[in-house]
């Protein structure tokens, strides 16, 4: 299922990073599976015909697969003392 977004040149747009791109593997040219079409390519190659995530770095970002995010150590207090 193809969920992508396009601008007025008929660029994909990464939901994630917003870039304007045409995707590496060009247009799906039938309705048979993405993996019939395209037999060797890659997941991301795959993706970007489907959702439009750009990159690895994106798709990761997007389903919140990136570094954590560490909160900043509390400072230690002791009772009494600033």
């Amino acid at each position: 299922m193809d969920t992508r977004k396009f601008d007025n040149e008929g660029k994909t747009i990464c939901p994630e990073c917003k870039k304007h791109y045409r995707p590496a593997l060009g247009e799906r040219f039938s309705d048979s599976p993405i993996q019939v079409q395209f037999p060797k390519s890659t997941q991301v190659q795959r993706e970007q015909l489907m959702t439009g995530l750009c990159s690895q770095k994106c798709w990761n970002k997007h389903l919140g697969l990136g570094k954590p995010i560490r909160a900043k150590p509390r400072k230690k207090t002791v009772k009494g003392r600033k």
